[in-house]
């Protein structure tokens, strides 16, 4: 279910243009409702992600001049099913998501090997230098950098079904890719999954925590 909280302005106005911004950044100046953004795990070559629940205690904007700003929370999204997250409309250079749970994925490889994995992220932010508007198009927030699932990595062999814990070593990289190496997208097909034309708006400067 769509969470829909109430904006007030927080800032001085800002220009919202369709596409990117690059005048004044002096905080951010809410507007009527945007577009949303979906979250998603990046695309994997030889697992796939069959469910995946994010527990967020908060969603936060990140203004053009540094300033953060927490929209809503805590609420829950789907990074496989692809829940739908409201935003106001604005423009914004930075989404910040701050974890309440560890990000748990289960899925399997290619050779049937299943798996669950607890990844310790205690926030992921994504950034950008020139702002972006979210009212001309929704976003993609993909978890993680491509291919950050393996395989290999993480010991998917041989079947059978494989556990690991957020303290488990091979974790402790992959669980810092996710926090600093997701990525932000126009999702110029609105089909709320990362497609070959969409856009990269913002890059990942999240905070890792070992």
């Amino acid at each position: 279910m769509s969470h829909r909280p109430l904006f007030a302005v927080v800032a001085a106005s800002l220009s919202v243009l369709s596409g990117c911004y690059d005048g004044p950044r002096e905080g951010i100046a809410v507007g009527n409702p945007g577009q949303g953004v979906t979250l998603r795990i990046q695309p994997q070559s030889d697992v796939t992600a069959l469910s995946s629940m994010v527990h967020l205690a908060a969603v936060s904007a990140i203004g053009c001049d540094g300033s953060v700003t927490a929209l809503y929370g805590p609420v829950a999204a789907s990074a496989v099913g692809g829940t739908p997250l409201d935003l106001p409309g604005t423009t914004l250079c930075g989404l910040r998501l701050e974890l309440a749970e560890p990000l748990v994925v289960e899925g399997s490889s290619a050779d049937g090997t299943t798996f669950s994995l607890a990844l310790d992220v205690d926030r992921v932010d994504v950034s950008a230098t020139m702002g972006f508007t979210t009212t001309a198009h929704p976003l993609v927030f993909m978890l993680g950098p491509d291919g950050w699932l393996s395989a290999e990595a993480l010991g998917l062999t041989g079947g059978g079904h494989v556990v690991l814990g957020a303290d488990d070593a091979k974790l402790l990289p992959v669980a810092a890719d996710v926090a600093t190496k997701s990525e932000l997208c126009l999702d110029l097909d609105g089909d709320g999954r990362l497609g070959q034309g969409d856009q990269i708006v913002a890059r990942g400067e999240g905070t890792f925590e070992e």
